[in-house]
């Protein structure tokens, strides 16, 4: 790996390169390193202060109360190269160019609580059965013709749309945005990233992007990179980007849509049963029985922020409950007919406001506990599941807000096992922190509030 980066330096004639981990919001959080230091990093690492994951969006520093304290030492970790898959940044100057993630090695908390490392032990526990995710995201997001500075001077309230009234898949729309969407997807392709699809979404200014499919961890980086550098593009065009779940409220969610499918070591996708009417082999059904299982008690990884639980309303396209169906986007889990090489399922809880490592080392986790114990999901819902909420088990209903979801996620035994014991209460003590600063006297937090914290900085 060193030799192979080291020719990639000589290559770019790199004086420098940006290096970044990812904080619990999924913002890459680093600095540029001259070639001199980095060169010396590949053996040594660069040391980084690992509390700085726990940081808020606007850098508020959320101790988890009787896990971490002010009273320690902040002391030093190394932190290493993740690999030779480096990346180009758009905009920067050809020596500057180079983008390297870094990790924290086993063996300290850096390694128990960055995000990266969690999807990594996911994916490690998959790959003991023997299998190995395929995935892609879909993003929503919202583009304001505004910047931080004239958002935050109108308070937040009655910000210009980069597209003032809802368009869904209007080519009209497109091609008055051309210049805006042409560029961002020239950016996509300086980063590497590939793009499936994009189009105006159902809301004003509400965009939605599709991430080509990728193999294991490529497509959470992807995802990472092209939530932090499209916000980055829509400042330099005098624009803001925000990924927040539900900005304005009289319209959809924004979410973070997840296509995944799982392949064998030679490429055979396990997911798909030529035998059955809907192509789902019995790997597919455990994967979704682990999901429906878990996911009312996992929430809190794919609903973090309390702006999070305002995306789950009735006929909103997001769902009310772990429940599944085929083609049905009222559902938590959509199953998509694909034959051999297409059959997969659509994880739509997640709104796109989430750290995209953690949402799919959650979805990873809760489908291989599926396949392990061998989980069979419920009937699937055919129809509307807004129309069956009351009828649905009380076991497959999410919690009601963010506050019943962080005590979920505190008692679940599942979730220490796939995640720890200090995962578990420093994630969970980070969201109460969050609340607790934004709530008010009676512990409820206004979208005001939200607004202001999350618009710019999500």
């Amino acid at each position: 790996m060193t030799v192979k980066i080291k020719r990639l330096l000589d290559q770019s004639k790199a004086d420098y390169v940006t290096c970044a981990f990812v904080d619990l919001n999924g913002a890459l959080r680093g600095h540029f390193v001259g070639r001199e230091q980095f060169e010396a990093s590949l053996a040594s690492g660069l040391a980084l202060i690992p509390e700085i994951v726990v940081l808020g969006v606007n850098d508020e520093i959320f101790i988890p109360e009787g896990y971490l304290s002010f009273d320690m030492p902040f002391s030093d970790q190394k932190a290493v190269v993740a690999g030779s898959d480096a990346r180009r940044l758009p905009n920067y100057p050809s020596d500057k160019d180079l983008f390297f993630f870094l990790d924290f090695p086993q063996g300290g908390s850096g390694y128990l609580w960055a995000p990266r490392q969690m999807y990594q032990r996911a994916e490690s526990r998959l790959a003991a059965l023997g299998l190995s995710p395929i995935s892609g995201c879909e993003y929503e997001f919202r583009v304001y013709a505004e910047t931080q500075t004239t958002a935050i001077s109108k308070r937040f309230k009655n910000l210009d749309m980069a597209v003032a009234r809802s368009g869904y898949m209007n080519v009209g729309r497109q091609s008055q945005s051309v210049e805006f969407l042409s560029g961002l997807l020239d950016m996509c392709k300086t980063l590497d990233i590939g793009v499936v699809s994009m189009h105006w979404e159902h809301g004003a200014g509400m965009l939605e992007v599709a991430l080509a499919h990728k193999k294991g961890i490529q497509a959470p980086d992807n995802a990472v990179l092209f939530k932090e550098f499209t916000k980055v593009y829509a400042h330099r065009c005098d624009h803001l980007v925000s990924f927040m779940a539900k900005p304005r409220l009289q319209e959809d969610g924004s979410s973070n849509h997840v296509h995944l499918s799982l392949v064998t070591a030679n490429g055979r996708n396990v997911f798909y049963d030529a035998k059955d009417a809907n192509g789902m082999s019995k790997t597919q059904r455990y994967f979704i029985g682990g999901i429906q299982k878990l996911l009312p008690e996992l929430m809190l990884m794919v609903a973090p922020n309390p702006n999070s639980w305002r995306r789950f309303v009735s006929d909103a396209f997001a769902p009310l409950a772990a429940t599944w169906g085929v083609e049905n986007r009222t559902t938590s889990v959509r199953v998509i007919p694909g034959g051999r090489r297409g059959q997969r399922l659509e994880f739509r809880a997640a709104g796109s406001d989430t750290n995209a490592y953690l949402v799919q080392a959650c979805l990873l986790g809760m489908g291989t506990w599926g396949i392990e114990h061998k989980l069979e999901p419920l009937q699937p819902v055919e129809g509307s599941a807004y129309m069956r909420q009351s009828s649905l088990p009380k076991s497959i209903r999410f919690p009601t807000g963010l506050r019943q979801a962080i005590a979920a996620f505190r008692k679940s035994k599942v979730a220490e096992e796939l995640f720890g014991n200090d995962f578990v209460e420093m994630f969970a003590g980070t969201r109460q922190a969050q609340l607790d600063a934004l709530a008010d006297k009676r512990g409820r937090v206004s979208h005001a509030a939200e607004l202001s914290t999350f618009l710019a900085g999500i």
